[in-house]
């Protein structure tokens, strides 16, 4: 119950409700932060399913999306849309980038890769421990032609998402979204 939290600890949110709903998993992790009176003061971690973890680094969404920020140049330019993925069948394994870029974009700058493996390792020491040990390979970012994403959108629907409860995975292990999106 919420006044067994303890700060600092992770949980997944588990709902009851009086609608029919019971011990219903949503899927999003929170983290403790504190508390106001006897309330937990929570903050969002990640999504069930959405870390990245080839190694044991379990790197998180948010670790993720601030090193693909931190990786583009300041002004704009970063990743309109953008998904992520484990790649295993290659030694040592990786985790491979897909992103479109605002206006169809005119390429990725040549150091994009080196950039975000960087900014990885800055915000995941564990990642950045086991690339120094060649155990995780660079991170590749491939550029997408404009409207990929929306094609997936239109896919996703099709399959039976709700269209306003769809939202882009940022970790996407799906082989069928993926070819859809690296034939742009």
């Amino acid at each position: 119950l919420a006044h067994e939290l303890e700060v600092g600890r992770d949980y997944e949110l588990v709902c009851t409700t009086l609608g029919g709903l019971c011990r219903y998993r949503i899927g999003d992790v929170v983290k403790v932060v504190g508390f106001h009176g006897t309330a937990p003061l929570v903050e969002f971690g990640y999504r069930r399913g959405q870390l990245l973890n080839v190694r044991g680094e379990k790197t998180s969404e948010a670790q993720f999306a601030d090193a693909l920020r931190a990786s583009f140049p300041a002004g704009g330019g970063g990743p309109l849309e953008y998904t992520c993925t484990e790649v295993t069948e290659q030694h040592p394994p990786r985790y491979s980038v897909l992103v479109e870029l605002p206006g169809g974009g005119a390429g990725l700058p040549p150091d994009t890769d080196a950039r975000l493996d960087a900014a990885l390792c800055a915000a995941n020491p564990v990642y950045c421990a086991w690339r120094d040990k060649g155990a995780i390979g660079k991170c590749e970012v491939h550029r997408v032609h404009p409207g990929a994403f929306e094609e997936l959108r239109r896919r996703r629907i099709c399959e039976g998402a709700s269209p306003q409860q769809l939202k882009i995975s940022r970790v996407d292990r799906d082989k069928s979204h993926l070819a859809l999106l690296r034939r742009h």
